[in-house]
């Protein structure tokens, strides 16, 4: 996960997941949680509902942080035709939908993230608690050639409550004149 360095950002250790990290971004006195993961494609059944357990601990803890925004990302390697309408639902993928939504959390992409020659399907993912900071989502081509995975990406704006207050504020009288 990239980040500027100067935000002001730590790592929390609340994973339950080898491959997973989860940053915390304090901003106007908002906090806002950040969950980068992996998932194997390989896993058996009694992995990934092991996965799944572990994935819904993470949200209970981060959720009991009680953050302002809480957005997950990663390469879930599951598909959902809720997602992109061009893929087939995986029982996985119904699993994973049915938590993410059970959480509150809007998935943002959608449209393919893994080419090959002769399939698409998005299975690199970004859920977020609040779609209305994000600006911009969406996929771009991958930079190599040669690679089957494109780079998903999400733009937040952190317009602070007291800025909107001056805003409108300035609005409401200019309006009034």
């Amino acid at each position: 996960m990239y980040y500027r360095s100067c935000l002001p950002i730590r790592i929390l250790d609340i994973s339950f997941l080898s491959e997973c990290i989860i940053l915390e971004l304090l901003y106007d006195n908002k906090k806002f949680l950040f969950c980068s993961l992996y998932r194997s494609p390989s896993q058996t059944t009694e992995e990934f509902q092991e996965f799944l357990n572990n994935l819904e601990n993470i949200l209970i803890n981060m959720y009991d942080s009680n953050p302002f925004s809480l957005t997950l990302l990663g390469d879930f390697n599951v598909r959902s035709a809720n997602w992109w309408s061009g893929d087939i639902t995986s029982n996985e993928g119904l699993l994973i939908d049915s938590l993410t939504s059970y959480y509150g959390l809007h998935q943002l992409i959608s449209e393919p993230t893994h080419k090959s020659n002769n399939s698409s399907t998005c299975i690199d993912l970004i859920f977020t608690s609040q779609p209305n900071l994000v600006t911009n989502s969406g996929v771009y081509s991958s930079l190599h050639p040669d690679c089957h995975h494109q780079i998903t990406f999400a733009s937040f704006t952190f317009i602070t409550l007291h800025l909107m207050k001056e805003l409108f504020g300035i609005m409401i009288k200019q309006i009034l004149k």
